[in-house]
């Protein structure tokens, strides 16, 4: 075998220097690189996952957060259409309660009026009468200056005629 490896021009004290040096070398690098990169690579990922973890538990959360928000969102809908809802009672109780009003005082005017043209005609009444007594007045007082045997109905004409134009 020596000479195998000495046609193959291998020299075993160097072949095992070298396997030495790699042994040396492997061992080296394994304590002070690939020792820390796999445990930098192993702290990495899982400071992953812990955020994988934290980002479900956040989706988590504001599900249940949009679910909260959705159930308020329905109460404060409902609170409000319950407030429309009373306020156009409110509203409908102080129309009629104003209608009612308006009527009572539409009731009220016309009384008056009635009263007050009630009084405009007793007065206007009055005042015809009045007129009404000083014509025939006026007109007796032609008609007894003339003969009652002459009075027709062109004397009393005459003097409902001259009555007026006094």
């Amino acid at each position: 075998m020596s000479e195998l490896f000495h046609q193959l021009g291998i020299d075993w004290r160097l072949l095992l220097s070298q396997a030495v040096n790699f042994a040396i070398l492997l061992t080296v690098l394994r304590l002070f690189a690939y020792k820390p990169i796999m445990k930098l690579l192993k702290d990495r990922a899982d400071k992953i996952a812990r955020g994988l973890a934290y980002t479900k538990e956040a989706e988590g959360k504001l599900a249940e957060m949009n679910e909260m928000v959705k159930e308020k969102m329905k109460a404060v809908d409902a609170e409000s259409l319950r407030l429309a809802k009373d306020a156009e009672a409110r509203a409908k109780i102080l129309e009629a309660k104003l209608l009612e009003e308006a009527r009572a005082k539409e009731r009220a005017l016309m009384v008056e009026a009635e009263a007050m043209i009630e009084t405009k005609a007793h007065e206007a009444r009055a005042k015809v009468e009045r007129e009404a007594a000083l014509l025939v007045r006026s007109a007796v007082a032609k008609t007894v200056e003339l003969d009652p045997k002459l009075i027709d109905e062109r004397l009393v004409g005459q003097a409902v005629a001259a009555a007026k134009a006094e």
